[in-house]
């Protein structure tokens, strides 16, 4: 069952460092047992871009880590100046803690930018 629809994420990005979802969405990240995530991105730039989406929860809504091995949206490539659609989905039966965030990472190199939105859907088992 759907628990909730929503756009968590929409920036242009123009580093390779990590950037996360707005701490206004971690409880309800945490919410669902399951996520599914789109992330579109648009307005690529630079040499070899990639883009990676992983889930990371939390007990105390400041220390968090990788809820999963592997990123749900694992490093793809993006190609520079076109619209690229990505899907992934939390397939683990790992409980989340109470707070979750996605870490959001632009790779790539040169003069790197990437206008990147990512929508979580929340499912119940």
């Amino acid at each position: 069952m759907k628990k909730f629809a929503a756009l968590v994420f929409d920036e242009t990005i123009y580093t390779n460092a990590a950037v996360y979802t707005a701490q206004r969405f971690n409880e309800v990240l945490a919410s669902a047992d399951r996520l599914v995530l789109h992330a579109v991105a648009d307005e690529t730039g630079g040499t070899s871009p990639t883009l990676l989406v992983q889930i990371e929860h939390s007990g105390d809504g400041r220390n968090f880590g990788n809820k999963n091995a592997a990123a749900e949206i694992p490093a793809t490539s993006i190609p520079p100046s076109a619209t690229t659609s990505l899907i992934g989905s939390d397939s683990s039966t790992i409980p989340t803690l109470p707070f979750a965030r996605l870490r959001v990472v632009l790779g790539g190199s040169g003069s790197l930018v990437g206008h990147i939105k990512v929508y979580a859907c929340g499912r119940d088992w």
